[in-house]
Parts: structure tokens; sequence; C-alpha cells
């Protein structure tokens, strides 16, 4: 099953004693386009500790009812790594605020860029969105959502928002379609033209199959 990351974002991991955290982030490695780490919150509004989850201890995944089953107890998830200790490479460059704050505050792009160590492939897909998309003759669109495969744990596809060019379309676009990427000035160069862009599968959000990726 393919689900939107914006859907996804909130589920609820639930272990055998009860519930565990929710879903706040998806960190992905940029060369494999695996899901390396799922960034979980403990509270219930986001504000508590944060841990990194290994996406191969779910168990199941009910994207109707927003539910990650998964076979870590309560003390298991409080044992989980923080965030800090393995942060996406956009972060890194952000200073070492606590946590929450910490995400927030690079959103919104208030934070110094101090150059840290770590790992330069390791990226957010909340931060991801809104890199802006060329073609092979001009710009595009940009970046709005990704879709994940939950069984392969990886990014499947990027979904494109084209409204400033063709109001209402939401594209799906794989990853082995990118040239090359400007992380710097968040660009993603295709190897497509406009024209081969929009004969891609529309999107319309929430959980699709592969299968019906790939037919349309």
């Amino acid at each position: 099953m393919l689900i939107s990351t914006r859907h996804a974002y909130g589920a609820v991991l639930e272990g055998p004693d009860g519930r565990l955290g929710a879903l706040y982030d998806i960190l992905f490695d940029d060369q494999s386009w695996k899901v390396r780490h799922l960034l979980v919150s403990r509270d219930r509004w986001f504000h508590g500790r944060q841990v990194l989850v290994d996406p191969a201890v779910i168990e199941r995944a009910d994207w109707p009812n927003r539910k990650l089953s998964t076979r870590l107890t309560k003390e298991e998830i409080e044992r989980c790594p923080g965030p800090e200790t393995d942060e996406p490479v956009d972060l890194q460059n952000a200073g070492q605020p606590a946590q929450v704050l910490v995400w927030e505050a690079y959103w919104t792009g208030v934070l110094d860029s101090e150059q840290k160590a770590g790992d330069s492939h390791l990226r957010s897909t909340k931060v991801l969105n809104g890199l802006h998309i060329h073609c092979i003759d001009g710009m595009f669109g940009h970046v709005d959502d990704f879709l994940v495969d939950d069984q392969s744990w990886s990014i499947s596809n990027l979904v494109v928002e084209t409204r400033n060019w063709w109001p209402g379309k939401h594209l799906i676009v794989a990853p082995s379609s990118i040239r090359s990427i400007d992380w710097e000035d968040g660009e993603i160069f295709l190897s497509l033209t406009r024209e081969e862009v929009l004969k891609r599968p529309t999107y319309e959000g929430g959980a699709v199959k592969e299968s019906a990726v790939a037919s349309r």
C-alpha cells in the first residue's frame, strides 16, 4: 500500500500494552529513498519527547483508522533514541535547541546556520515539502507530498502540485525521474519535459495500491 505522508502524520502507534505515541515525521535516505526512521511523538499534542523508531518494527498499518501496530512496549519505546542522535541534514545546520522547538523553528526559518557533523543524506519529508520542480523545458510546480510504500518502507513517488501552471493537478512522479537535486536552493530537476509529466498518474489523496499507480 502507498500512503501519503500528509495522511500518515498523526497516525497512532500502538503496542501490546497500549498507545505509544503518534507519527510526527518520516525520515529517509536521499540516495536509496529508503525510510530510515519514523519520528514518533510520545505526547498526544506533539509537545513531549520524540523518539526515532525503526519502520521494521511496524507489524501492521491500518491507514483508514490511522493506526500503526508494533511489538514494542511502552518501556521499550522509552528506550528508543531521540532525534538528536540522527538528525536530517537540513536540521544539522540548525544549532542545538531542544527537540520539538528545533523542528518547528527550522520550518519557520528562524534558526541560524551552523554546520554540524552528521549524515549528509538523511532527509525529513516535512522539511522537503515545497521544493520547486524543474522539467527539461522549465519550471513546473513543487513537491506537495510523498507517497511511502508501507511494505518496503521506501519513498515510492513524489506528489507534484502544478497549481501555478495547470490548476488542480497533483501528479505522481517516481524518484527515478529525478536528474539532480539542489538541496541548498530547494530545487528538483527532472529528466522529463512538462508534457511528459502531465501524462503521469494523478493523485487524489489518502492511500492507494501500487498496482493502481502503475496502471494509470
